[in-house]
């Protein structure tokens, strides 16, 4: 039941109902006659204040601040509970977004049950939106701290971030590439997790061995180590054919010179862009002299794998052959042969026993000669006539024969020189057609018949020479 009070000459219904308008001097008034009368009732409408009020603690309302009747914040225009929102209805009239603490004391910003912001009591802040900036620059970067505004992230250009530092880019994000301009370091990594890897294959990339060494890896393996002294592959190492000019394998200061593939099995070695060494599957061929060390006759500087102490090897302008590793023969500046020592004065010098074997029958075993075909003296071990077994020879030809030592008894010594000829054709116990004959003037010392008869012919004539024995 409402009633009617006076206050100064204005009359309010008590309770108020419908729209009550609180504000100004006058209404503020009525107001507080209506919180007098126990009256602060009013159903439906709006409050409104336009000048600061105090309704008393039972109302809530102080100054210009709403505090609820919850446990509530002792400071703020707007004091609530830790369970109690603020909440908004969204311009489309479907949602609500609210305002307020959750258990663990952040403060959340959700629309409806979807939390869009998280400002945690220790300062975090948690958020599902894009938190839209300036572009910024590198001097005043877009996202950077209070204690240093020179320091952070900024937007160079369209799809480009960058990061600075003291008010200089240092590092730069964009679609096509990340560029750096201070030194990346990264941890030591190891060949089954490389420090430098890739997001779908994590045991494969670049990472350190040890100091002043890089390992690289592939599934988990170490492959290729760069030390300080030397470069080492596990794997093969396949380059490009390359050319003479162009050598695949070469130098930085001298690019025409190094190793190509000439063909299929086949390496190059050039030099300024011409081939000099070529290695195929049949042959060794160089366009160059091939100079060797001097070696020794243990471990002559050419020599075989097989057998290491049997070769060539060389002394001041002289070439020396080796077998078993000692000194079999030699070659001189003078061009003098020599077998069996280093030295002599002759074209040809054998230091032991010199063994000749013929070849087929009826040809010469050894055969000295001048240096014509058409005369001269000439020394043969003649295997073509059984017998004569050596002969020495005045010019070439039949019957010229200077001496004949024969191989049977048909001559023993045979001499000839200018149609005149010296035959000792036999030594024998018996003289010439067999006759016995007994000497009485034999050789002091010797009686009797002779041991031997020497039978020579010179000049036709038959000659018979007695001899005896000691």
């Amino acid at each position: 039941m409402s009633t009617s009070v006076t206050w100064n000459g204005t009359s309010y219904t008590v309770p108020a109902t419908g729209e009550e308008d609180w504000g100004g001097t006058t209404k503020v008034d009525g107001l507080l006659i209506s919180l007098v009368n126990n009256g602060f009732q009013k159903t439906g409408g709006t409050f409104t204040l336009s000048a600061d009020a105090d309704f008393g603690a039972s109302a809530g309302l102080k100054s210009i601040y709403y505090k609820s009747r919850a446990t509530v914040s002792t400071a703020g225009v707007l004091r609530l509970g830790n369970t109690e929102l603020a909440g908004w209805r969204n311009a489309g009239n479907t949602a609500n977004h609210t305002l307020g603490l959750n258990g663990s004391d952040a403060f959340e910003w959700k629309a409806d049950t979807t939390v869009i912001l998280t400002l945690a009591s220790t300062g975090s802040v948690t958020t599902i939106a894009p938190l839209l900036t300036s572009a910024g620059s590198a001097s005043a970067p877009s996202h950077s701290f209070s204690a240093d505004t020179n320091t952070g992230l900024y937007s160079i250009g369209a799809d480009n971030i960058g990061v600075t530092t003291g008010g200089t880019l240092r590092f730069d994000v964009s679609t096509t590439a990340v560029t750096s301009t201070l030194p990346v370091v990264l941890p030591a990594g190891s060949a089954a997790a490389p420090s430098l890897a890739f997001a779908s294959d994590l045991d494969t990339g670049i990472y350190q061995v040890g100091g002043n060494n890089i390992g690289f890896s592939t599934a988990g393996t170490a492959r290729f180590d760069v030390s300080t002294v030397a470069l080492t592959s596990t794997v093969p190492l396949l380059n490009s054919a390359g050319s003479a000019a162009s050598p695949s394998i070469s130098f930085a200061s001298d690019t025409n010179t190094g190793l190509y593939s000439v063909g299929a099995d086949n390496v190059g070695v050039s030099t300024g862009g011409t081939l000099r060494f070529d290695v195929s599957t049949t042959a060794v061929t160089s366009t160059l002299p091939v100079l060797f060390p001097d070696g020794s006759a243990a471990a002559p500087s050419v020599a075989h794998a097989g057998d290491t102490n049997c070769g060539l090897y060389f002394g001041t302008d002289i070439i020396n052959f080796s077998t078993a590793g000692s000194l079999r023969g030699s070659i001189s500046a003078a061009g003098l042969w020599t077998l069996g020592t280093s030295s002599g004065t002759e074209v040809h010098t054998v230091n032991g026993t010199l063994n000749i074997l013929g070849g087929a029958v009826d040809a010469y075993s050894a055969r000295f000669r001048s240096s014509t075909t058409t005369g001269g003296a000439r020394i043969a071990v003649n295997n073509s006539d059984a017998t004569r077994g050596f002969e020495f020879k005045g010019a070439f030809g039949a019957g010229t024969e200077l001496l004949t030592i024969g191989s049977d008894s048909a001559d023993l010594m045979y001499l000839n020189r200018a149609g005149t000829t010296i035959s000792f054709p036999n030594i024998s116990t018996t003289a010439v057609g067999g006759a016995t004959a007994t000497m009485t003037n034999a050789p002091a010392g010797a009686s009797g018949n002779p041991d031997i008869w020497v039978n020579f012919t010179f000049g036709g004539t038959v000659y018979v020479i007695p001899a005896w024995t000691p």
